[in-house]
């Protein structure tokens, strides 16, 4: 009975020091080998989520040339007029709006057709930058209710609110109704009149 309850004793003995002290050490060069990688994957895949979403977005404003002779005056209208789905995010990993412009001339048959598209990444930049090759600026939410929803670059300033009587829409040569009652802003990308930007980083047609 005496052996017994000594085996029992001996069997229900817990870890010692050193062998947990061990086991911290191991975990810890385990977290130190591993965490990098881990940080690593995370901001690749942030930062691949943006590269795919603009050639996502590249295809659908190309589709959208092709079918009306204009680009989208913002980047909602690729989801209105089904190139993109109801449910795309038009922001990055880091929850920054990809930036979007158009060029506005103020002549309705010449107005829309060169766009530019960027990824302003983890850090944007700010509007002056799009005249440099260094970062990019964030784009606005082009499915706010209110307020601007794309930038434009051109030779006149914009009117308070763009329909469709100021931008020629065609599909099959027939004049579209793509923006109807529902009238859309647009903010200046700097003074008046104002240049195509030339950051490489962003995307032309």
């Amino acid at each position: 009975m005496r052996i017994f309850w000594k085996r029992h004793k001996k069997d229900e003995r817990g870890f010692t020091l050193i062998e947990l002290l061990a086991v911290v050490a191991i975990l810890g060069i385990l977290a130190t080998i591993a965490l990098p990688r881990v940080m690593s994957a995370i901001t690749n895949s942030k930062a691949g989520k943006g590269s795919a979403d603009i050639k996502t977005i590249e295809s659908a404003l190309e589709q959208f040339f092709l079918k009306y002779g204009r680009y989208p005056l913002n980047l909602k209208m690729l989801v209105s007029q089904g190139f993109l789905k109801q449910d795309f995010i038009f922001a990055n990993g880091y929850n920054n709006f990809y930036f979007y412009a158009v060029n506005w001339d103020g002549v309705a048959s010449t107005n829309v057709t060169k766009y530019a598209l960027g990824d302003p990444s983890q850090t944007p930049g700010t509007l002056a930058d799009l005249y440099t090759n260094n970062t990019l600026p964030q784009g606005l939410d082009p499915m706010a209710t209110t307020g601007s929803t794309a930038y434009y670059w051109g030779a006149v300033a914009a009117p308070a609110s763009i329909d469709d009587t100021l931008i020629d829409y065609f599909d099959n040569g027939v004049k579209v109704n793509l923006i109807g009652a529902t009238t859309i802003s647009l903010t200046a990308i700097g003074a008046i009149p104002a240049a195509e930007p030339t950051n490489n980083k962003l995307k032309k047609p």
